[in-house]
């Protein structure tokens, strides 16, 4: 009777090699983004947990290319969640009345579908319009501050951005200018 190999061990080993070979470097990266080590270390290690959950998908070439891209999209969609919370959070407090039309569950429940839906669509932009969106809008950075960071031109930075606001638009249904996003 043949005895069944378990490759389990071998990609243990592996993959606790990757994590001691990336950890510190990864962390350090988002430590820098963020200014918040605790942040960095917490995505770290979700970049860490989603590698093994797609550890039979990935090559093994590919492994760093992938953490710092997941790493990545998770910095930014924290920030796009940190961003609209914030704000969503301003704006009520400025415009709260004693009986506010803002207070109705109708309001409220349509409110929720809005943000739900403009967070789909965002999640769902490539991550280069995503990423110049998000540090424009919600980082309130300029154009020209976004081209210089990314060393792209102001017309690349225009265009991604009249792609993303489009893409959104469609997914959403509305024109989102008027929510000042």
């Amino acid at each position: 009777m043949k005895q069944k190999v378990n490759i389990l061990p071998t990609i243990e080993k592996e993959y606790t090699n990757i994590f001691n070979q990336y950890s510190d470097q990864l962390c350090k990266l988002l430590y820098n983004r963020f200014g918040d080590y605790e942040k960095a270390k917490d995505i770290t290690q979700e970049s860490f947990l989603k590698l093994w959950n797609n550890r039979y998908k990935v090559s093994y070439n590919k492994v760093k290319g992938y953490l710092f891209v997941v790493a990545n999209n998770t910095y930014i969609n924290s920030l796009y969640k940190n961003k609209v919370r914030n704000n969503y959070a301003k704006e009520i407090e400025s415009e709260r009345h004693p009986v506010s039309i803002m207070e109705a569950p109708d309001y409220k429940m349509e409110e929720k579908d809005f943000l739900t839906a403009l967070q789909a669509a965002i999640n769902k932009l490539p991550t280069k319009q995503r990423e110049v969106l998000i540090m424009n809008r919600f980082d309130q950075k300029s154009y020209k501050e976004v081209a210089t960071e990314l060393n792209i031109s102001i017309k690349t930075v225009e265009k991604r951005m009249q792609a993303a606001f489009i893409a959104i638009t469609k997914a959403v249904g509305t024109d989102i200018k008027k929510y000042r996003l």
